[in-house]
């Protein structure tokens, strides 16, 4: 199954490691409108990747679709809380480069600025194949 896996090099995954243990995960705005993500998880950035450009539950998850991404897996390996911070002036230029909604190599660009990596890969995986009687 083709997928895509979320990784880190050690230095990133070391400066992302959470600067306040022991709090509750929240987001803040900074002064020049920087999302800051504080005590959050991997799987934060994997669900938002999920959302917005994998398959969701409010759309026919069984059926391909051609705008749709593949699975995202984390391959990074943290299992503590991590900080990161969605800096509005990439967002801006982003959304400058394109005068759209924002796509998936977008938003590939914007995880890439935290310190991650989205590789594409395959993932054996178990499925099921439905179809009706002949």
């Amino acid at each position: 199954m083709p997928c895509w896996r979320l990784k880190a090099s050690e230095e990133g995954k070391s400066t992302m490691k959470t600067k306040t243990p022991g709090q509750k995960y929240r987001v803040v705005q900074d002064v020049r409108s920087n999302y800051i993500h504080l005590n959050a998880q991997v799987r934060d950035i994997i669900f938002q990747l999920e959302f917005g450009y994998g398959y969701s539950a409010s759309e026919n998850q069984l059926t391909h679709r051609a705008n749709r991404q593949p699975p995202f897996l984390d391959a990074i390996g943290i299992t503590g809380r991590i900080d990161f911070t969605i800096d509005n002036a990439i967002m801006d230029r982003i959304r400058s480069d394109r005068k759209q909604r924002d796509t998936f190599s977008d938003y590939r660009r914007l995880v890439e600025s935290f310190g991650f990596t989205l590789e594409r890969g395959y993932k054996k995986m178990k499925d099921v194949v439905i179809r009706d009687r002949i």
